[in-house]
């Protein structure tokens, strides 16, 4: 599920708006299969295995850089007690601490970190100790020399080569990797060593001793070092197909997933299958470490609760949830066949009066049942509204991820600063109680959008936008067309600033729409969900 069209959603308790990123609006159209479409900006499409692979090298690299640093301070430490450790040895191990200590901190702090990223700072971990071995090699090898005892550098060298194929193996075994990167990694952890060796070599007279016997000991040299790549490189091989073959077999609760089809901030989404009926449903999976904070989990769960309850045809179908046993929530939802509004006013620009007519009554039926339980969507946005193909009914309205949704008006004023920018209500912005008036408040700014193909509240940065929400900046509407300035009247009620001059209900809306005839027919459910009086009889 490509979602590139994404703007971020903010959750930010007792934070200033001001310190909010710039807003995003630029990524190119796609239409999808989808059956959620979840708050965040794109990463790019990435399978289910590369986000364990993600996981699992943040925790080995974070294990890794430990065992670096805890190593060289040690070394350090018991060196200068003993105060054979040279002026420039100490400044380059307390450089490669400060590295390998920042690198952990980063990794600590950031528990959502790309894989990209961390793909940098996996070799910048490698480098560090194998630049502190080859400078040990080339420093002790002069030593050697200059202290006329050129015949002990063979087997410093022996030695240096043994802890380079140990870092090697470890490397291939202990990152998780494919082959031909692990291969890659270790040719050059080989060819860095042998050259630094080479070239110290043909300067250093003082080595010639034996070119005989050094030509032997380095031959023998580079043969282990090769073995220990090709062993590392065949185990990463191994490694790397078992977690393959483990991936497939994963399943959540009844459901065994099949591809990824989106990838959000918070987590993925998965297209899935029911083990026995062999339903096809999608996945949403909410990573724990992704997780705003400890009680997240738990606030997900009571939602999507919450969300179950919900029958009505606009609104995604919720079939299960349950957690993982390293602490993921999962929700399992119809699969949907279609495009989401946001894909397609990017790619269509504005849509026709009957369009959007139909959509927006079809939001506002939606609605209708949510807001009767006192359930507030809070991040209605085009990203946030499917159109799907159910039945052979087109263009049905499903609303999704009810994510930020609250039952009381308590619990939204806690939540402090939450929503999407371009969408949010004054009353959110200013963490304020909110209703279904909220929700109104959004369904204005998306109407408006839908008729002009342009935001209703643009800016380069967040601070703008949501000043321009607080301060009741009215969207530009000269060049709306004759027909569809007729509408005017009922955007700009939604977007009052003051929530008690908008539409009481969504219901209202719908009403209003009705009775300036622009409504089209009522959109009735698909046949799927009908249920027919004489057919329960």
């Amino acid at each position: 599920m490509p979602l590139g069209d994404l703007q971020p959603t903010l959750i930010l308790s007792g934070a200033s708006t001001d310190d909010v990123g710039k807003d995003s609006r630029n990524a190119p159209p796609a239409k999808s299969r989808i059956g959620l479409e979840s708050s965040g900006s794109t990463r790019g499409a990435t399978t289910q295995f590369g986000e364990t692979t993600r996981r699992l090298l943040r925790q080995r690299l974070i294990i890794a850089s430990s065992v670096f640093l805890t190593a060289m301070l040690i070394a350090t430490l018991v060196f200068s007690f003993l105060g054979k450790i040279p002026t420039s040895t100490m400044v380059s191990r307390i450089l490669g601490a400060i590295v390998l200590g920042g690198i952990l901190i980063y990794l600590k702090k950031h528990p959502v970190v790309t894989l990209r990223h961390l793909r940098i700072l996996e070799i910048v971990i490698i480098c560090v100790p194998m630049a502190e071995i080859l400078y040990v090699l080339y420093a002790r090898s002069n030593a050697m020399a200059d202290a006329g005892l050129a015949e002990r550098v063979p087997a410093l060298r022996s030695q240096i080569a043994g802890v380079a194929s140990l870092v090697i193996t470890v490397y291939g075994i202990f990152i998780p990797n494919t082959w031909k990167r692990t291969a890659i990694v270790s040719l050059g952890i080989i060819g860095v060593t042998c050259s630094v060796m080479a070239i110290q070599h043909h300067y250093s007279p003082a080595l010639h001793h034996n070119d005989a016997h050094d030509i032997e000991i380095h031959a023998m040299i580079v043969m282990m070092l090769c073995f220990f790549g090709a062993v590392a490189t065949v185990g990463s091989h191994v490694v790397h197909g078992i977690r393959r073959q483990v991936e497939k077999l994963r399943e959540y609760g009844q459901y065994r997933l099949l591809n990824e089809i989106g990838h959000g901030s918070m987590g993925v989404v998965h297209k899935a299958e029911h083990r026995m009926l062999k339903r096809p449903a999608a996945i949403k999976l909410i990573n724990a470490d992704s997780a705003a904070d400890k009680s997240a989990i738990a606030r997900f769960e009571d939602e999507v609760q919450i969300s179950a309850t919900l029958s009505h045809w606009n609104t995604v179908q919720i079939y299960d949830y349950g957690q993982t046993d390293n602490g993921d929530f999962y929700y399992v939802m119809e699969y949907l066949d279609g495009e989401p509004l946001s894909s397609r006013l990017k790619r269509q620009g504005a849509l026709s009066v009957e369009e959007t007519i139909r959509i927006m009554t079809q939001l506002c039926d939606g609605l209708v049942e949510a807001h009767a339980i006192g359930m507030i969507h809070r991040d209605l946005k085009p990203a946030n509204i499917f159109l799907a193909t159910v039945g052979g009914e087109k263009d049905v309205v499903k609303i999704l991820d009810f994510g930020l949704a609250t039952l009381t008006e308590e619990n939204a004023s806690a939540c402090g600063v939450c929503g999407t920018p371009s969408y949010m209500s004054p009353e959110q912005i200013r963490g304020e109680a909110v209703d279904g008036r909220s929700d109104i408040y959004a369904l204005g700014c998306i109407f408006y959008e839908c008729l002009t193909g342009k935001l209703a509240y643009p800016g380069e940065t967040v601070s703008k936008i949501l000043f321009n929400h607080l301060e009741g900046v009215m969207p530009e509407h000269a060049t709306l067309t004759t027909k569809a300035g007729k509408l005017w009247d009922v955007i700009a009620k939604c977007l009052e600033v003051e929530k008690e001059r908008r539409f009481g209900t969504v219901a209202e809306l719908k009403r209003r729409l009705a009775v300036a005839n622009l409504t089209p027919a009522e959109v009735a459910p698909p046949q799927d969900f009908v249920c027919l009086k004489s057919e329960v009889e």
